[in-house]
């Protein structure tokens, strides 16, 4: 029986979030489901964000929320070594090195990257080319 479409996003869905958050080194001492305020999985906009960023980026939790019931943190710059992270934002603001050496993209175009490994905290970047192609990068998630 072939799955519905909406079954095929949330499997995509599901992959994202298992690599970015559960992935890598932390997958023994972090889940995306973990009790307490000190979640190891949270999504990351940069100081210099835009309203439209942050609203990105707080739409990203709210879908974390609805699908695991738990809410990510929501922090502002770099979260650090030991963590598992999605960040939310545009070309200018995603954080170096998290970026890559692509294309630039063009207004209301996205890129979804994933990065992380044994060696590397897991992380999940959202790119857009301009704010409303953040958004629209967050909303391709779901």
């Amino acid at each position: 029986m072939p799955l519905c479409p909406r079954s095929l996003w949330f499997l995509r869905l599901h992959r994202w979030v298992v690599a970015a958050c559960c992935a890598g080194p932390i997958a023994g001492a972090v889940s995306i489901g973990a009790s307490g305020p000190g979640l190891g999985a949270c999504v990351v906009v940069a100081p210099a964000a835009d309203p439209m960023e942050r609203f990105a980026a707080r739409e990203l939790q709210r879908y974390l929320y609805l699908l695991t019931g738990e809410l990510p943190r929501l922090e502002v710059g770099d979260p650090g070594d030991g963590t598992c992270a999605v960040f939310v934002g545009n070309q200018g603001h995603t954080p170096a090195g998290r970026a890559g050496t692509l294309s630039p993209l063009k207004a209301q175009e996205y890129r979804l990257a994933s990065q992380g490994g044994a060696a590397d905290t897991s992380v999940l970047t959202v790119t857009g080319g301009d704010d409303i192609g953040t958004l629209y990068g967050v909303y391709r998630l779901f």
